[in-house]
């Protein structure tokens, strides 16, 4: 199988969290926020990943050259 080679030129960095369940008119209690890397190529990659695919990512930051995640 070929591997897929994702690049991020602008990478971000993903705030997530989750409630139990929704109910109207209540307080939501949320869990932790949870922070991941993201961007187009980072999020792709990791839904190729998901699919049980080879892919390396790669993003640009600050004044480094590549930086690879495997």
């Amino acid at each position: 199988m070929k591997t897929i080679v994702t690049m991020t030129l602008n990478p971000a960095i993903d705030k997530s969290s989750s409630v139990a369940h929704v109910v109207a008119e209540q307080k939501l209690y949320c869990t932790p926020p949870r922070f991941e890397p993201g961007g187009g190529g980072v999020n792709v990659s990791r839904a190729i990943k998901k699919l049980r695919s080879s892919c390396s990512r790669h993003w640009k930051l600050q004044a480094h050259r590549v930086t690879v995640v495997r």
